[in-house]
């Protein structure tokens, strides 16, 4: 089992104070990002709902139900993710989440289902398992684990207790990555992984290198042809995201809500701050709608892309 990161120990310790009470409700909404741990989190606590030993705070990793989990083959146990080209949960998903909330522990403890990235379940998946929030039953829990709460209904939201997870610290994000030997430069490894350790601790110097190259392009180059063709020769998602980045950063600092110690492509952002308002926010909403493009899989041209992405970088620029 992969070591709960410690600035979730407080949050962990929390549920299961509250489950050892029998204060825990049948709903739980995780709310955090999958780069500070929210998916090794809720594994986790998961595991802990289903272990023999429901007197200790940890979990002992020797009972029948742990070593069945470390198997990945535990009767009580329901884990759903996106799945398909459309990364999403569809209601068929729901239903399987029915028969086992409504069945009996066959190991006579705890049922859990664990619903990875629940933002992604479509509308009917969504109605589908508030009818099962609205009548629990016995001994069971469902773990909805997000990092964008917005996107679930509200009704859904209203039928669960949320736990929103801790962020580490920039000073924290260090030493986790110095205690794990990571090679390479920390400070832009978790300027690229927007502060989440665990996914900075990922990167290799490969993607450090088309990072600063990416800033220095975008920075620098006013040609459009030139830059349309760098931005070809990229991996459209990885440059899409990184200026989504340096666009959110921007507004955080106009809204003066930049709290993180992260330095994110200083030159570019100071820059951004010094475009009209409207422009940046119209220019933030045609990047989200090629990121949901990109993750639906849609079938889109690279290059028109590239040139789209270029022409509306030097007109955003042009606004300053």
């Amino acid at each position: 089992m992969v070591k709960l990161p410690p600035w979730l120990a407080t949050d962990y310790k929390k549920l299961v104070i509250q489950f050892q009470k029998r204060t825990l409700p049948h709903g739980l909404l995780i709310v955090g990002r999958m780069g500070d741990g929210s998916s090794i989190f809720t594994s986790t606590f998961a595991t802990k709902l289903l272990c023999a030993r429901t007197d200790a705070s940890e979990v002992c990793g020797k009972c029948k139900s742990c070593l069945m989990l470390q198997s990945g083959h535990h009767p009580d146990y329901l884990k759903i993710e996106p799945e398909g080209k459309s990364q999403t949960i569809k209601v068929d998903a729901i239903r399987n989440v029915v028969q086992k909330v409504t069945g009996t522990a066959q190991q006579g403890g705890n049922k859990i289902v664990h619903i990875e990235s629940a933002e992604k379940m479509n509308v009917n998946a969504a109605n589908a398992l508030l009818k099962v929030l609205e009548e629990p039953t016995n001994n069971t829990f469902i773990l909805l684990e997000t990092s964008e709460l917005s996107r679930l209904l509200p009704t859904l939201r209203s039928r669960c207790r949320i736990q929103s997870l801790a962020k580490p610290s920039y000073e924290t994000s260090v030493q986790y990555l110095k205690a794990h030997d990571y090679p390479h430069d920390i400070s832009t490894a978790l300027a690229i992984a927007n502060g989440s350790p665990l996914k900075a601790v990922q990167l290799t110097q490969d993607d450090i290198s088309a990072w600063h190259e990416r800033e220095s392009e975008f920075s620098s180059q006013n040609s459009f042809i030139a830059l349309s063709t760098f931005i070809s020769r990229q991996d459209i998602s990885d440059t899409m995201n990184q200026v989504l980045l340096w666009v959110d950063t921007s507004i955080r600092q106009l809204q003066g809500l930049n709290e993180s110690e992260v330095a994110i492509a200083d030159a570019i952002v100071n820059r951004l701050t010094k475009t009209e308002t409207p422009a940046l926010f119209k220019f933030r909403d045609y990047i989200l709608g090629k990121l949901s493009a990109i993750n639906r899989q849609a079938n889109l041209n690279s290059q028109l892309m590239a040139e789209e992405l270029a022409s509306q970088w030097l007109s955003l620029r042009g606004n300053q």
